[in-house]
């Protein structure tokens, strides 16, 4: 990967964050003209949120995201795209580790525009001293990931929620894995001391619980007290005296949103009785409080609650967590 852009001392701030957020821009928009999977996967970091003006796209695999960027070079060459451009016209650093821009973007044969020209908002997050794209909100109409083709109304303006700049937690200094590890710690605490009302405060509702064959909307306290009561049990009958969850990763998908990574084991100091089980929770921040939105363990069980969680080995991804919702929500639509 090539070093980091240098910039001298007397650049201003906003200059200096539209300088290196042109220049990721470059890097990635040469990569997807001829498909480089190297590049393409430099430049951003998972999880990647991609928003349109009808749905978004939460990336969090290397191998997804390629698969997309082979689709779009794919379609891109049979329009015959020769020129794939990305402007920058602002850009500020959120903090030392964030930079937000907006840049429009251009596809053309030769100077022959293929698609209208649309409008981008984008976060870059530094990681080990190089900027990625970790968020991207286009102004364009698809609904569906991958991308194939950029379906862009002429007249298509930007509808974009903004936060105050106090909502917005990219601008502290705190790092998502610390916020996350910090939301984990509190949420077990909540489990080995059966406070039922502490777990609901942590709690978003609705929110949405993803095992491996079961997705299910929880409305209130009632829905999530059977689970929260089973693992009350567990702790009790098998005389649990050590429950972890571990961050292992996590990351900002927006203004007021973390999707962070754990792993949960539940024993004694000699033994492991439950788990190990990987997770996935989205957070949101409520006023000045981070409540989880979705969960997604790796549990094999086929309904929710369960009475003892079945381990499984494999964390569904949330592009297949979404395609499975709107599945059901076609095989059973609401009237």
């Amino acid at each position: 990967m090539a070093a980091p852009l240098t910039l001298s001392t007397d650049t201003s701030a906003d200059e200096a964050a539209c300088a290196i957020y042109q220049e990721v821009l470059d890097r990635l928009s040469e990569a997807a003209l001829r498909y480089d999977p190297e590049a393409l996967c430099a430049g951003v970091k998972f999880p990647l949120r991609i928003s349109t003006m009808k749905e978004n796209f939460i990336i969090e695999t290397r191998e997804d995201w390629l698969k997309s960027r082979k689709i779009f070079h794919q379609n891109l060459v049979s329009m015959g795209v020769n020129n794939y451009i990305r402007l920058a016209h602002k850009a500020e650093f959120l903090s030392e580790n964030y930079i937000q821009g907006y840049h429009v973007t251009h596809i053309m044969r030769n100077s022959e525009k293929v698609v209208p020209d649309y409008e981008n908002r984008t976060t870059l997050a530094r990681v080990d001293g190089h900027w990625r794209i970790t968020a991207m909100d286009s102004a364009v109409q698809n609904d569906r990931w991958p991308v194939m083709s950029p379906r862009v109304l002429a007249d298509a303006k930007p509808d974009w929620q903004d936060v105050s700049p106090e909502a917005d937690a990219r601008r502290k200094s705190t790092s998502p894995m610390s916020i996350y590890q910090t939301y984990l710690d509190r949420l077990t605490l909540t489990n080995m001391e059966n406070d039922f009302e502490g777990w609901c405060a942590l709690c978003a509702f609705p929110h949405t619980v993803h095992i491996n064959h079961v997705d299910q909307q929880i409305d209130g306290p009632d829905g999530i007290r059977p689970f929260f009561d089973m693992l009350t049990e567990q702790i009790r009958d098998l005389g649990i005296t050590v429950f972890r969850r571990r961050a292992t990763r996590a990351e900002f998908i927006s203004p007021t949103q973390i999707c962070g990574y754990h792993t949960t084991t539940i024993g004694t100091e000699d033994e492991v009785k439950l788990g190990p089980f990987d997770c996935r929770y989205i957070l949101s921040r409520v006023s000045t409080r981070w409540r989880m939105s979705s969960v997604t363990n790796t549990v094999a069980n086929d309904t929710f609650p369960y009475d003892r969680p079945e381990p499984s080995t494999t964390l569904i991804t949330l592009q297949e967590i979404q395609k499975r919702m709107r599945s059901h929500d076609r095989l059973h639509p609401k009237h």
